[in-house]
């Protein structure tokens, strides 16, 4: 084969009507994977508020008192070094223990990630003390 014959064959493979029906393909592949990925994450909140809900519920009949997330974004700022204005807060999850260390007493902790100068952290925090439990970056 030479080289005109693969350029001829390759012209009436990508006709212009071939190149839309691809561009409209790829159009539709990125909306359906774009909405899967905002239902995913709507799903992902919605069981972190309900989390949150029951976590907070435990706190009231056992009368523990629960800091709020404004407490918990302050303590995150202190604990990083970092002007809280200056941080971008991705998520703060109230959560009780931690998957990795469970137990079974009533430990409920706020997990919040943040980012600054491009760095993202993580803290954990006591929900009831606001005592630093980790922190990462």
């Amino acid at each position: 084969m030479d080289f005109n014959e693969i350029t001829s064959k390759a012209k009436k493979f990508w006709s212009k009507g071939m190149l839309k029906k691809l561009g409209a393909a790829v159009l539709v592949g990125t909306m359906l994977a774009g909405g899967a990925c905002y239902a995913h994450e709507q799903r992902d909140h919605a069981k972190a508020e309900a989390r949150a809900a029951m976590i907070r519920q435990q706190a009231a009949e056992k009368n523990v008192v629960l800091i709020d997330e404004t407490r918990a974004k302050s303590v995150a700022a202190k604990a990083i070094g970092i002007d809280e204005s200056k941080l971008t807060f991705h998520s703060i999850k109230l959560k009780c223990g931690d998957k990795h260390q469970p137990t079974e007493d009533f430990k409920p902790i706020y997990k919040v990630k943040c980012y600054a100068n491009g760095i993202k952290y993580e803290v954990k925090l006591d929900a009831v003390s606001g005592n630093i439990i980790d922190f990462d970056c």
